[in-house]
């Protein structure tokens, strides 16, 4: 199990930037060792994917697919020396069989700090090859994928110099969900490290012991708070903190605290204190104690009531005694094609799509409530994993098969089901996403090599000359959002380049016309030069790869072959004073 990062799925898109990728075993077949995706704004800064399609080795990522985020600072000047962004960010993978997103996160780390040193954040064991290319898992299919991005800017926080004393901290609770209860396998687990007060100085998590820990162990679930790296504390430096640890209960919100408050001194040798004891396993997996439950949602109060709908249902018990099935998308005694025998089933529709076009779509982040008329508050319902769902012509309802359990709604002392009368309400938020989507194309070029005959070679006067433009097109290959045709040029030096010069042949790969392509656009190009031997066939050949823009026009070797070894007849290379060059382009990329 790993828990440096977290795997979730939603229906909806990311908010930011996604990313598709035709032909991705040509890529992956190239041995790229990167590739780069088209830059996207977020939050006032430029932003791109780096996609390692056979896995970042040199980060432990051999047999996985590598996905990073990185952050492009293009002028610096504009940065101080110190510049940082910090980020909280998600990476994503669409499953194009069950039409949904499979949402990366760090689950250690959820806020990474971008600056000079390290403008890339990602992820080296993203997928593991085997997963990701199995067709049944829909994150390949025809030779598609698609990747995405999310990713939300963290504005600083003043530091302050010293603090004494904190009384009910800001941002001073600590909830850790742990998926997967009754599979954990490790002796103890530690939640994400959160920053605790305003002055953001001191950081704590919670550790837990499934299956306890010391007096504990085998009989209860131990519970400890922890100070993060305690090693930071200045000598003898000593920090108080007075604390609840509470469980909660997920039915009924009578959650678990351990006695009174505790309170403790945390330093370098004492970083950690808890229960041993905390909650009995007998206790946590009785289901009418609401702290382990099955399914995915959250369950809180409030006093206000929903923002747009309730209802109220009198002589609920009719409802169940003629075995209505459903009313107001409401199954009272449990929607059993969904498995939800024994609980109360409630749901969301939306009506009146007739009107709407045949791809209508609405993502919607909405709650459920039920009214305790005991308490005069409402219990509100949400899906904890999948925020926003998405309704279309395939599915105009989501909800919940386990909403509440019939004997908790039943229960007067509950406070839902109060004289055969009950409440439930709904408050709905429509989300409108921006979203820029880049699909990246690849391809081996037919017909893609330039062969150029340079004469009379000894001769040549200028400092460097350009071949014909070949005009070489891929047909289908670039719509009127990128430049309409794909012209490569060679250029020669025949008396070398730069410190190389009347050492060396200099040749270069180079993009004419690049102010027809889009700005901040990139075409990546795999080629091969070559010299070829006019006797025996044995020709010189290099290959390289390069994003060709409009700022970065022409690639290649300034030390490409030794003059000594041109004019050497033994070599091949010159025969009556000409030579032979060619670029043979292997794979090309656009972005749409």
């Amino acid at each position: 199990m790993n828990l440096g990062m977290t795997r979730s799925t939603r229906s909806h898109p990311p908010s930011n930037y996604l990313f598709k990728i035709e032909s991705f075993s040509l890529l992956a077949e190239a041995n790229v060792e990167n590739f780069k995706s088209d830059t996207f704004e977020a939050g006032g800064y430029q932003w791109r994917l780096v996609l390692y399609p056979n896995g970042n080795k040199r980060s432990n990522g051999s047999g996985y697919i590598s996905l990073y985020l990185e952050i492009v600072i293009e002028n610096t000047a504009d940065l101080s020396l110190d510049w940082e962004v910090d980020v909280d960010f998600k990476l994503f993978v669409f499953d194009q069989i069950r039409d949904q997103y499979l949402a990366i996160k760090d689950m250690e780390e959820p806020i990474r700090r971008f600056y000079e040193m390290k403008k890339e954040w990602g992820f080296s064991q993203l997928l593991s090859e085997e997963t990701f290319k199995n067709g049944e898992n829909g994150y390949l299919v025809e030779d598609r994928c698609i990747f995405g991005a999310e990713l939300f800017i963290i504005e600083p926080t003043p530091k302050l110099g010293q603090l004494s004393m904190i009384k009910n901290p800001s941002e001073g609770t600590i909830t850790w969900k742990i998926e997967n209860f009754s599979s954990l396998q490790q002796k103890f687990y530690s939640s994400p490290v959160k920053s605790v007060g305003d002055t953001k100085w001191y950081s704590m998590y919670l550790m837990v012991y499934p299956k306890g820990h010391v007096e504990g162990e085998g009989t209860h679930l131990s519970l400890f708070l922890a100070l993060a790296e305690p090693d930071k504390l200045p000598p003898q430096r000593q920090v108080y903190v007075k604390y609840n640890l509470r469980l909660r209960d997920l039915i009924k919100s009578n959650h678990f605290k351990f006695n009174a408050p505790a309170e403790n001194w945390f330093s370098i040798s004492s970083k950690s204190w808890g229960y041993g004891k905390f909650v009995s396993l007998k206790d946590l997996k009785d289901s009418s104690k609401g702290y382990l439950v099955q399914d995915r949602i959250t369950r809180t109060t409030r006093g206000h009531p929903p923002s747009h709908y309730l209802f109220k249902i009198v002589s609920f018990s009719l409802l169940v005694e003629e075995k209505v099935d459903k009313r107001l998308v409401l199954y009272p005694t449990g929607n059993k094609k969904s498995n939800g025998s024994g609980y109360i089933s409630l749901y969301l529709k939306i009506e009146k799509t007739e009107n709407l076009s045949l791809d209508w779509e609405v993502n919607v982040d909405f709650k459920l409530f039920v009214f305790d008329k005991v308490r005069d508050q409402y219990l509100v319902i949400k899906d904890m994993e999948v925020v926003v769902k998405r309704f279309y012509m395939m599915k105009t309802k989501w909800g919940f098969s386990h909403f509440l359990p019939q004997g908790t709604f039943n229960s007067a002392a509950n406070g839902y089901l109060v004289d055969d009368c009950c409440v439930f309400g709904a408050e709905v938020f429509v989300i409108q996403r921006p979203l820029k989507l880049d699909k990246v194309v690849l391809e081996k070029p037919s017909g893609g090599t330039i062969t150029w005959k340079i004469d009379d070679f000894s001769k040549l006067g200028q400092e460097y000359y350009h071949s014909p433009q070949l005009g070489i097109h891929i047909v289908g290959f670039y719509d009127k959002w990128s430049f309409p045709i794909d012209d490569r040029n060679l250029s020669v030096y025949p008396n070398g380049y730069s410190s190389y010069k009347d050492t060396h042949f200099s040749v270069f790969l180079e993009l004419a016309d690049p102010d027809t392509l889009l700005p901040k656009r990139e075409v990546y190009v795999k080629y091969k030069l070559r010299l070829r031997n006019q006797i025996k066939s044995n020709h010189l050949e290099k290959i390289d790869d390069h994003r060709f823009t409009s700022s970065s026009t022409s690639w290649g070797y300034q030390k490409f072959v030794s003059l000594k070894k041109v004019y050497d007849p033994s070599k091949g290379y010159m025969t009556n004073d000409s030579l032979i060059v060619e670029a043979e382009l292997m794979l090309m990329s656009t972005v749409e």
